[in-house]
């Protein structure tokens, strides 16, 4: 690569001398080289006497103590985004004063609003839209167990039926991944319930329950109350719902 200053004259042109010390001086004052004691000495003589080189200078490094702790306190608050720190002071947050939950009009609205409209990523990533693609995908999803851990209520089911010898998969991959599954068709959800309450999420188990149905499939649903005050008469309705050639295997 050619030189930026090869060929320019005046303040570019310098002598071999003046380049030979304006590398040893930049050699030198990098950091992690070795001073002996001496030059050290030579330094600290040659500044005695003479004024720091931001002595006046406005910003951080003329701020006293305590405004270096307010400013480093801000920092590590401001990454908080804590609305009393000196970066929110006299900015009115953007959701300031509205709602946090829409009204079933407003929801309406939007829903109207956006009816017709293609999604944002149609088209971008066409292999994705195809039929074979979607299915791999839905078929990958099935295999991965959310939460990761048992619940409580789960490992207890799991105990009751160890303990009568009844054989059962967890997390079968299958529509809504029931949560023990034995064969040949029997799905058994075990229900926590906060979250099982919701409407919504109530709303996605009978839909769930119905579909497995439809395909065959005998779904079986336990409360977390229900298991707790008797997991044996939990464990009791499943057997009835055993084909009677079913083998139990007691250890």
């Amino acid at each position: 690569m050619r030189p930026w200053n090869k060929g320019l004259r005046g303040a570019y042109h310098l002598s071999e001398e003046t380049k030979r010390k304006i590398s040893t001086a930049v050699s030198k004052s990098l950091t992690g080289h070795s001073v002996c004691e001496s030059t050290r000495q030579k330094i600290s003589k040659s500044k005695m006497g003479k004024p720091s080189w931001n002595k006046g200078r406005k910003g951080f490094t003329a701020k006293t103590e305590e405004a270096k702790l307010r400013c480093l306190e801000g920092l590590k608050v401001g990454r908080e985004l804590n609305a009393s720190t000196p970066f929110r002071k006299g900015m009115a947050p953007w959701n300031k004063g509205k709602k946090e939950n829409l009204s079933e009009e407003s929801r309406l609205k939007i829903v109207l609003a956006h009816k017709g409209r293609s999604p944002w990523n149609r088209g971008k990533h066409p292999y994705l839209e195809r039929p074979e693609t979607i299915n791999k995908i839905r078929e990958a999803r099935l295999k991965q167990i959310f939460p990761v851990a048992d619940t409580s209520i789960e490992i207890a089911m799991q105990k009751e039926l160890k303990r009568r010898g009844i054989p059962f998969k967890t997390h079968y991959p299958i529509l809504g991944q029931p949560d023990i599954f034995i064969e040949p068709n029997i799905c058994i959800f075990c229900d926590g319930d906060y979250w099982h309450m919701l409407p919504k999420v109530r709303a996605r188990d009978e839909k769930v329950t119905m579909q497995l149905e439809e395909r065959g499939y005998r779904v079986l649903r336990f409360s977390e109350k229900a298991i707790l005050d008797n997991i044996e008469n939990c464990v009791a309705r499943i057997e009835k719902e055993m084909p009677a050639t079913f083998t139990i295997t007691l250890s």
